[in-house]
């Protein structure tokens, strides 16, 4: 693995997710210094940078995992197929144009003038789920073990819906024709689930376990990290009534399910924890997002019914110290995002382990 200290972030996890204590949360930088994804270009992606070159795009991305060996931070080095919801949105219809910084669908919103969403079906051999599952295949092979491999999905019920539908059209099917979002949407559900089995069929597995590319986390047996972004739309009745059980049948194919969400969708934070086998909740800050008060209320809550809290934040040590106020530290993971340097990272990773030393359980 092209981390010097695979074997004692491993550990760190096991420990994580076993509720065991822990010295300190596991802690994830997705750049260092200039050292950050090959494809990153300012707060966007430069898509049409590899192309379907993607033997470049590996040995360009395994210089930066180079680069960055000795840090003692947790992120693990793993690497995906371009993905995210404009590629999950073309594997149902339409085409994808590839901008420098952002993709698109083509045409926009392409089943915006179908009548009925139960006529919507899946095609296997569609061209972007085919390519998906091409690109996994070829990076599992050149992994040699040094790396993980995933697809960066955001495996969303209801962000594919709304960039095929149009946000204000799959609003209207929410409330016109809830049923034919339900079928539709296990229809999405299946093919999600379909191609992550699929990937993990090709995937390495380190440790016994799986890698993600975004978060860059590890944890033991299978699992994936999803999102539904477009249900902060949404109130918490409509989202129990038309997606909860989605969500609830997605998780179920996994062992260790982690949901993405932005703190703009606080409302649903109690919906979203009756996944029965939901193990962590990602916390995104939106620009407008609630008070940092509110945001640790939210983290108790989640805290108290059994599951992790992963915080996407700046580093922040008043924060820090706040939030293990709030839960305990072998409760948290933090996303830190950037450090200028490797020893910036590394005194990070020491002082929030100073700062959880008094909070810290006592191993059993």
């Amino acid at each position: 693995m092209l981390k010097d200290h695979w074997e004692e972030s491993a550990a760190r996890y096991r420990d994580f997710w076993a509720g065991e204590p822990i010295d300190r949360p596991p802690v994830l930088f997705d750049s260092i210094g200039p050292w950050g994804h090959p494809m990153y270009r300012g707060a966007g992606y430069d898509y049409q940078k590899y192309g379907e070159d993607i033997e470049r795009f590996c040995r360009d991305y395994e210089r930066v995992w180079e680069a960055r060996v000795a840090c003692r931070d947790d992120t693990i080095p793993c690497i995906a197929p371009q993905m995210g919801g404009v590629i999950e949105a073309a594997m149902w219809a339409g085409e994808i144009e590839w901008g420098a910084e952002v993709s698109s669908l083509v045409p926009p919103a392409p089943l915006a003038g179908v009548k009925d969403l139960r006529e919507v079906t899946f095609d296997p051999d569609n061209k972007h789920y085919r390519r998906v599952l091409r690109e996994g295949k070829a990076l599992s092979e050149m992994s040699r073990g040094r790396f993980g491999v995933n697809f960066e999905a955001s495996c969303s019920i209801t962000t594919t819906i709304s960039q095929l539908r149009g946000g204000t059209r799959f609003l209207y099917d929410v409330i016109d024709d809830p049923e034919g979002v339900r079928i539709f949407g296990r229809r999405i559900c299946d093919q999600l689930i379909r191609l992550q089995r699929e990937v993990d069929r090709l995937a390495p597995h380190p440790g016994g376990g799986t890698c993600h590319r975004w978060l860059n986390y590890w944890n033991p047996g299978r699992g994936f990290w999803f999102s539904e972004d477009d249900a902060v739309l949404l109130s918490p009745e409509l989202y129990r009534d038309v997606f909860l059980d989605l969500d609830r049948k997605l998780c179920a194919s996994t062992d260790c399910p982690a949901v993405h969400w932005h703190d703009a969708g606080l409302h649903l934070i109690d919906a979203v924890l009756e996944i029965g086998n939901l193990r962590m909740v990602q916390l995104s800050p939106d620009p407008n997002g609630p008070p940092f008060e509110r945001l640790l209320a939210s983290c108790r809550r989640i805290e108290r019914s059994g599951r992790k809290v992963c915080l996407q934040m700046e580093w922040d040590a008043d924060r820090v110290e706040a939030i293990f106020r709030a839960i305990p530290p072998d409760s948290c993971m933090f996303y830190f995002g950037f450090a200028e340097s490797i020893d910036a990272a590394n005194a990070v990773c020491a002082r929030l382990e100073q700062l959880a030393r008094p909070h810290r359980r006592a191993k059993r």
